[in-house]
């Protein structure tokens, strides 16, 4: 059994050992799609994805994310301080969340060709 600050928060054990990892060093201002656990693992039950987001370029990147529903058009943000920007990750820094299994992310850098990396995991 798990014993991270997640698990105690409440959230729940990890259902399975295999975290999902996604990232690319070519991301730029167009935003993609994050390759997160299918949303039948687990027999196709409801549950949540614990993201981790990682942005390790310097400080002057900085790396953007949005939540959309599976399936919906992919969204149109950026990763300026703006209305039409998504949450924020400074260089050298991260950002964890959980989300909807049902949900999809979408990742988009203030420069081309910028590092990053997603670490996910279905929690309970």
């Amino acid at each position: 059994m798990a014993t991270s600050l997640v698990n105690r928060a409440g959230f729940g054990i990890f259902i399975n050992a295999g975290a999902v990892s996604d990232g690319s060093a070519v991301l730029g201002t167009t935003p993609v799609k994050v390759t997160l656990p299918d949303v039948t693992v687990n027999g196709g039950l409801l549950a949540y994805v614990l993201v981790r987001v990682v942005n390790p370029n310097a400080a002057g990147v900085v790396l953007a994310t949005k939540i959309v529903p599976r399936g919906a058009a992919a969204p149109t943000f950026d990763a300026t301080f703006s209305a039409s920007g998504g949450r924020h990750v400074l260089g050298g820094q991260f950002d964890e969340f959980i989300m909807n299994s049902t949900t999809e992310l979408y990742i988009v850098a203030s420069a081309a060709a910028s590092s990053w990396g997603v670490n996910s995991q279905h929690v309970h």
